[in-house]
């Protein structure tokens, strides 16, 4: 079955050199029984070790987990924060890319190339067809994105670009993502599961944890349940190295012989340092937001129905908002040098090097496709959330196969 997938998806693979710039088409990845870790609400893919499982460890276009992202790469995707110099315009229905610093090696106090968040002072130009639309976060219109998804999941890839230093200190940044499902009243739309009803907010975070990665401390849960963690809707806590929000980014880890993460000090570590710092050039994290996928399902399938019906949607109406902040939060605690505790060992959050790109792109996950009938899959009348339950139990499975095979 993986192996009739990979045929499909090198054959869909569009290579064209070019002496000044290439461009791809990114294969569609399935993440389906693929491991991760749970940051809130969101699931962590690590492409580098996906690479290494499912497609021995050869970066290039035969493998589905391979995310190419140099200049005219990402032209199949849509660019949520690049280069300043990167793509000018994701077209109609999408904002343009914000810029993320493309600064110094050793940027200095008070040096703004630190940090970066969606801000006016980073954004070009807001598409005026996007309700509800601000320059404090990255906006798509729903209709839009329907038609860009066609039928598949959302995936949020992400490049970690700073300075190369053999996976030490210097090669770590921290890292928040919130994203909101808007309707035409400007607030969050609904959702219900089995615990109750939330507003359609999903972070990844580090839950207020050590600012270390998930096998030293960090605020992650290998296999967790997203539908553990509910947003309260607030921005980060910066607070200190010992309880942040922040998610740690980049640097090397490390597996043992059951294929499980571990630190790299570790005497049970066989496999690596595996580095999560690749540059531009490539993605090395996939996020996706499982409780987001329900809910944009439930509205796609709701602007299906005839306009009479009391449960259609609009959904030129409805706004995906992005809240992307990375490096060194100004309003950081515990420390009157911000810089000094930002830039600090044994891990760094400031931006040191530049530039981050995140962008959008679609993989196929939780089983479902555009014909799917299922409830889950296209959920009616109200926005839920894909059942976790089955993922759970077969990544529980899958670890266990792998535990028997070592």
């Amino acid at each position: 079955m993986k192996q009739t997938f990979r045929a499909n998806a090198l054959r869909a693979l569009t290579l064209a050199a070019a002496a000044v710039a290439a461009s791809s088409a990114h294969a569609v990845a399935n993440f389906n029984n693929v491991g991760y870790v749970q940051y809130g609400d969101a699931q962590s893919y690590s492409l580098p070790f996906n690479v290494i499982d499912y497609c021995a460890g050869v970066n290039n276009g035969d493998c589905q987990f391979y995310v190419p992202s140099s200049p005219g790469q990402i032209n199949d995707a849509i660019v949520i924060a690049t280069s300043p110099a990167g793509i000018a315009s994701n077209g109609a229905g999408f904002d343009d890319a914000y810029d993320t610093p493309n600064g110094p090696q050793n940027p200095g106090p008070g040096s703004e190339t630190i940090r970066f968040q969606t801000s006016p002072s980073t954004a070009r130009t807001d598409d005026g067809t996007i309700a509800n639309n601000d320059e404090n976060t990255w906006d798509a219109r729903l209709d839009t994105l329907k038609t860009f998804l066609a039928g598949l999941a959302p995936v949020f890839y992400f490049n970690n670009n700073q300075t190369k230093s053999s996976g030490t200190s210097a090669e770590t940044l921290a890292a928040w993502m919130q994203v909101r499902v808007i309707g035409p009243d400007g607030n969050p739309v609904q959702y219900t599961d089995a615990s109750g009803t939330h507003d359609a907010i999903f972070d990844l975070t580090n839950h207020n944890s050590k600012y270390a990665n998930v096998v030293e401390g960090g605020g992650g849960t290998i296999f967790g349940d997203v539908t553990t963690y509910t947003s309260t809707g607030a921005g980060p806590i910066a607070g200190d190295n010992d309880h942040t929000d922040y998610v740690l980014a980049g640097g090397a880890l490390c597996r043992d012989q059951f294929k499980l993460l571990v630190s790299c000090s570790n005497p049970s570590a066989v496999e690596g340092p595996v580095d999560h710092n690749l540059g531009a050039n490539q993605a090395v994290y996939a996020e996706i937001f499982p409780e987001l996928n329900g809910v944009l399902a439930g509205l796609f399938a709701r602007s299906a129905l005839p306009n009479s019906d009391p449960d259609h949607v609009n959904l030129a109406d409805y706004t995906m908002k992005v809240d992307l902040r990375l490096g060194c939060d100004s309003s950081i605690t515990g420390n009157a040098n911000i810089e000094a505790i930002c830039m600090a060992d044994p891990h760094w959050r400031a931006l040191n090097n530049g530039y981050e790109q995140l962008f959008l792109s679609k993989a196929i996950f939780g089983g479902c496709t555009p014909e799917d009938t299922r409830p889950e899959c296209h959920p009616v009348p109200e926005p839920g959330i894909l059942s976790l339950l089955g993922l759970s139990v077969t990544g529980l499975a899958l670890l266990r196969r792998r535990s028997k095979k070592a």
